[in-house]
């Protein structure tokens, strides 16, 4: 096995789902474990087509949790239910932060995705009538 030297290929070896997004909030980059989890190619997903992919309940405070990341420069753990290869909504932990774009104008959020729906199955329910994250 060669060793990989590109950034594309050392995160598609990270065993978690990876995505970016610019500092106006379009998706740049996912990598490999998040697109076989959404079942899509990045070209599907890209720019203002990444929202699609989060329940419609939530794009209101996952929106306004992406823009203090932004606004703030923090990091900030995130959950919400984002749409899985075969159309179910899965529970999901987001930790994302706002870094400087290497070599680029602005900002980006980058951020590291864990699908949580079968550890925390006890709470599910209570998620969906609550205000939970």
């Amino acid at each position: 096995m060669e060793n990989p030297t590109h950034p594309d290929e050392i995160i598609d070896m990270i065993p978690a789902m990876a995505w970016s997004t610019t500092s106006d909030g379009m998706l740049d980059f996912a990598n490999q474990h998040f697109l076989e989890y959404v079942g899509l190619l990045l070209a599907d997903i890209a720019g203002e087509n990444f929202y699609r992919l989060f329940h419609p309940d939530e794009l209101d405070r996952l929106g306004t949790d992406w823009r203090n990341i932004m606004t703030y420069k923090t990091a900030k753990e995130v959950e919400g239910r984002l749409r899985r290869a075969d159309a179910e909504f899965r529970w999901c932990s987001s930790s994302a932060k706002a870094t400087a774009r290497s070599g680029r104008k602005g900002r980006q959020v980058v951020c590291v995705v864990l699908d949580i729906e079968d550890r925390n199955c006890d709470t599910c329910s209570g998620r969906e009538n609550s205000s939970y994250h």
